[in-house]
């Protein structure tokens, strides 16, 4: 007896067409399901005139060959309780009033676990990257090489070129204002670089434009006041008040009592600024530019509000 093959009626040719459609259908939803987002512009219509306004133009896709420095910000652990010392650190009354924290004790308290160093780790690995190691400390950032072509495969978008205008700068990021990451993982990151922020664009802003009339003006402080809306009723009481502000300059720089007088009297300003040095006396040199800047507008903006300087 002669054995022939099934034949398939037209009916159940459909089932197994539909059957096949339903199969792929559950397995995109399974691995689009095995993703989280981890960062979307909030806006994404503005997301391309940002990009512009910053200078930055796409030239075309990334080479899939082409090197990327992928940086992971592992999660910490710990930073309600930091901020709640340091609150505690900043009150005066409190125990804890003062008693600062070093970088190394900062570093030890937000450290991220053990385990989620070694998940983010064997992720990137998983993935093809190179050299994966610590670029902090206490590893709450890991950096490792990856082809663009990788680095898309960890983030599920595809990576373009973008070119600055003005520089002529070629930078690597994600086109799309979103991107994810294996829901395994996604406990353990906080966001990973180069994705959807683009830096600012480079040289100097050039002068301040007024919006009405696009005059080209000169920062001085009455603008910068305006522009946050502030009066000449807006100023502190001196001694009268117990509102304090603080500057901290680091580096052995300080500000030079010199040039703040002759701030003040250049954009006459009225009285000395309510400055007092912590701890007093400071030698004042090595003078910094960034310590006398920041001396200078701060206390112009917060105008005869007392001023402690660090």
């Amino acid at each position: 007896r002669e054995l022939r093959p099934p034949v398939l009626t037209p009916a159940m040719s459909a089932v197994r067409s539909l059957l096949l459609l339903l199969a792929i259908a559950a397995s995109s939803y399974a691995s689009t399901a095995s993703r989280v987002e981890v960062e979307r512009i909030r806006d994404p219509s503005s997301h391309e005139p940002r990009i512009a306004r910053k200078g930055w133009k796409a030239v075309g896709p990334t080479l899939p060959s082409k090197q990327i420095h992928v940086v992971v910000a592992v999660k910490q652990r710990n930073t309600e309780e930091l901020k709640e010392r340091l609150d505690a650190i900043a009150t005066p009354g409190s125990p804890m009033y003062g008693e600062f924290l070093s970088n190394a004790d900062v570093n030890q308290l937000v450290a991220p676990a053990p385990g989620s160093i070694g998940a983010v780790k064997e992720w990137l690995m998983e993935h093809g990257a190179a050299d994966v190691e610590p670029l902090t400390p206490n590893g709450d950032f890991l950096g490792a090489l990856m082809t663009a072509e990788q680095a898309s495969k960890l983030v599920g978008g595809a990576y373009v070129d973008f070119k600055h205008t003005g520089t002529g700068a070629v930078i690597s990021r994600l086109e799309a204002p979103a991107y994810s990451v294996h829901s395994s993982v996604a406990p353990h990151i906080d966001f990973v670089s180069p994705t959807i922020t683009f830096p600012m664009k480079g040289g100097s802003r050039g002068p301040y434009k007024d919006g009405a009339e696009g005059r080209s003006l000169t920062i001085t402080p009455e603008i910068l006041r305006g522009m946050y809306n502030l009066t000449d009723d807006d100023v502190g009481r001196g001694d009268d008040s117990v509102i304090v502000q603080g500057v901290a300059s680091f580096l052995e720089q300080y500000y030079a009592p010199s040039d703040l007088v002759a701030f003040r009297a250049k954009y006459r300003l009225g009285d000395a600024a309510t400055l007092t040095d912590v701890p007093d006396p400071q030698l004042h040199t090595p003078v910094g530019v960034e310590a006398s800047l920041d001396v200078q507008w701060i206390t112009t903006m917060g105008d005869q509000v007392n001023t402690e300087h660090w």
